[in-house]
């Protein structure tokens, strides 16, 4: 192995032909598995309304990577409104069955400025998108509450008869 000596401490030290970051250190390990919640779930936690962005040609065999317009919003975000939360969500608790996969639903932790951006670019004066690959929602905490407490009703009067 060719040597040369450093000046400063006066030892031999090795030549290497390459970078000195650890060439062999080892691969990363799998990320943690997700926990997804529902919008539902982030009703009750939160207490708020909830704006949603729906993903319109999500189906229910692609991954949140493949979802057509999902990177480019999500790079929108990054420069646009850095301090803003997202959070994949899965269907809704009462959709009663599964409607698209994990990604199809974003959560979007919108203050008053960052609603006002995302409305200058992505959405025409009359609350449609400008973009047709995705949609965003507004899910009032009281609209929740409404339909929490009808399910709740018609929920307990079923098991009441059974």
């Amino acid at each position: 192995m060719c040597m040369r000596q450093s000046k400063r401490q006066g030892r031999l030290r090795p030549l290497l032909p390459f970078p000195k970051r650890n060439v062999f250190e080892t691969p990363k390990p799998p990320s943690m598995p997700k926990l997804v919640r529902t919008p539902e779930e982030v009703l009750r936690k939160t207490r708020r309304n909830l704006y949603l962005i729906k993903f319109t040609d999500a189906g229910l065999h692609r991954t949140p990577e493949e979802i057509s317009g999902r990177a480019e919003l999500l790079r929108w975000f990054a420069r646009n409104c850095p301090r803003v939360e997202l959070e994949d969500l899965g269907p809704s608790e009462t959709s009663g069955i599964i409607i698209g996969g994990i990604g199809t639903l974003m959560r979007v932790g919108f203050d008053k400025q960052s609603l006002a951006k995302y409305v200058a670019a992505w959405e025409n004066p009359d609350a449609s998108s400008k973009d047709p690959r995705w949609k965003c929602y507004c899910y009032a905490y009281r609209t929740y509450r409404k339909n929490a407490a009808r399910i709740r009703k018609i929920r307990n009067e079923y098991l009441a008869a059974l």
